[in-house]
C-alpha cells in the first residue's frame, strides 16, 4: 500500500485525494491518488499551492487556460493613463467599480456592465435634468493596461513540492527528500533550495505555438547531488536542490505537458551537465537573471497575444460575414456598387481590431520590466 510522502500515514480508499502533481492552478493535469492523504492534501494546498497560483494567475489568464476544475479567477490591473484598477479576465477588461464625474458639459460615466450602467443613469435623471436621447455611448477601452508579474521567493516552496511530487511519482525514495517536507509545509525556511535558472542554451525549445510545462529530475550518484530543473509556462524556470548528499541510485525522468494541446510533448534532448558545485552555486548567489526572465515573460506575452489576436480576428470575420450575407435573399448576387460598400464596411469594422495589435505592438516593443497589454 502506498503511504503519504508527508505523515507516511498508508493511503486508504478513505483517506486518499487526487494530488496534481503541477497544481490545478497552474494548469496541471497530471494526478496521482498514490502521493498525499487528503488532511495533508488539505493543508499545503492552503499555503504552498496558494501562493503559486497567485503569482502565475496572471499566466493563466492571459493565455486564456482553463483548469480541470474550478474557474481562473480574475487578475487586478490598471490602466497606465489614468492609473484606475480594473479586472482582467482573459483580455476582458472591467473595471473595479464605476466611475461618475461631473464636468461643465455634464457627467462621465464608466460602468461594468449595461446593467449598472443604466442603474447609474437612473438614479441622475432623478436629481439632474437629463436628456437620455443625448448620451453618448463608447465600449472600448483605449489606455494601455499594465499588469504586474511577481515571481520568487513565495512561489518557491510550491515548486519544490513540485519537484518532489514527480519524483516520488516516479519512483523516487522518500528518504532522499525527507529534510524537505518541513519546507514544503511552511514550518521552515530555506533560501538555499530554489533559484531561477536561464540556461544557455535552452534546455526545452517549444514550438512556435507551444506552452508548456517542464520538469527533469536527475540524480547523480558520483556527484552525491539530486535535483530538479523546473519551467512553468515556458517563463517560470528554477533549479531546485534536493539534495546534496545524495546516496541513492541513479535517476533520470522527465515530464513535458503542451498546456496548449492538452497532451504530453516530446522529451528533453539536451540537459548540461552539472555537477554538485555548480547547483549549489547557482542557488546560493542568486544573481538574478533579470534580462533573461523578462525575455522569457515576453516571448510568452506575445504567444498569448497572438492567439487572442486571432481568435477574435475570426471571430469578428464570421460575424461580418454573417452581416453581409443577410443583406441578400437566396440566389442574388451583389453588384459591383453594393459589393465596394460591402468592402468598405468590412474594412471600417476590422481597422479598429488591427490597430489595436499595432498598439499592442508598439506597447511589446517598450517592455521594460513591467509586462504590457
Amino acid at each position: 500500500m502506498p503511504e503519504c510522502y508527508i505523515c507516511t500515514k498508508t493511503i486508504t480508499r478513505e483517506n486518499r485525494s487526487k494530488e496534481h502533481l503541477i497544481p490545478n492552478s497552474c494548469g496541471g493535469r497530471l494526478c496521482s491518488k498514490k502521493l498525499i492523504c487528503k488532511e495533508c492534501n488539505s493543508k499545503i494546498g492552503q499555503i504552498a499551492d496558494a501562493d503559486l497560483a497567485k503569482q502565475v494567475a496572471p499566466f493563466m489568464n492571459l493565455l486564456n487556460l482553463s483548469r480541470s476544475r474550478g474557474e481562473t479567477p480574475p487578475i487586478q490591473a490598471s490602466l497606465s493613463a489614468s492609473g484606475r484598477k480594473i479586472k482582467l479576465t482573459g483580455w476582458t477588461t472591467q473595471l473595479s467599480s464605476p466611475i461618475i464625474k461631473r464636468s461643465n458639459n455634464g457627467f462621465y460615466v464608466s460602468a461594468r456592465n449595461e446593467e449598472e450602467l443604466q442603474y447609474i443613469l437612473n438614479g441622475l435623471c432623478k436629481k439632474y435634468p437629463i436628456d437620455l436621447n443625448k448620451i453618448e455611448k463608447q465600449n472600448d477601452i483605449s489606455d494601455t493596461v499594465e499588469i504586474e508579474f511577481s515571481l520568487g521567493a513565495d512561489g518557491f516552496a510550491a515548486l519544490t513540492k513540485i519537484a518532489v511530487n514527480f519524483y516520488i511519482h516516479s519512483g523516487g525514495n522518500r528518504r532522499h527528500i525527507e529534510h524537505l517536507i518541513p519546507y514544503i509545509q511552511g514550518q521552515e525556511t530555506f533560501d538555499d533550495i530554489v533559484y531561477f535558472h536561464y540556461p544557455t542554451p535552452e534546455i526545452y525549445t517549444p514550438q512556435i505555438d507551444e506552452i508548456s510545462h517542464v520538469i527533469k529530475i536527475i540524480a547523480n550518484p558520483k556527484e552525491k547531488i539530486l535535483f530538479a530543473y523546473i519551467e512553468l509556462f515556458n517563463s517560470y524556470n528554477v533549479l531546485v536542490k534536493l539534495n546534496d548528499n545524495y546516496l541513492g541510485e541513479e535517476f533520470d525522468s522527465s515530464y513535458i505537458y503542451d498546456l496548449i494541446k492538452h497532451k504530453e510533448s516530446n522529451h528533453i534532448h539536451f540537459f548540461p551537465q552539472y555537477t554538485k558545485r555548480q547547483i549549489i552555486d547557482y542557488i546560493k548567489t542568486k544573481n538574478c537573471p533579470s534580462s533573461e526572465l523578462r525575455n522569457s515573460l515576453a516571448r510568452m506575452l506575445m504567444k498569448a497575444y497572438d492567439r487572442e489576436f486571432l481568435r477574435s480576428l475570426n471571430d469578428k470575420i464570421n460575424m461580418l460575414r454573417d452581416e453581409v450575407l443577410k443583406k441578400y435573399p437566396p440566389e442574388t448576387m451583389p453588384t459591383e456598387a453594393t459589393y465596394k460598400n460591402d468592402i468598405d464596411e468590412f474594412m471600417k469594422k476590422i481597422m479598429p481590431l488591427l490597430l489595436w495589435r499595432e498598439n499592442y505592438l508598439r506597447a511589446f516593443a517598450e517592455l521594460d520590466g513591467r509586462s504590457r497589454l
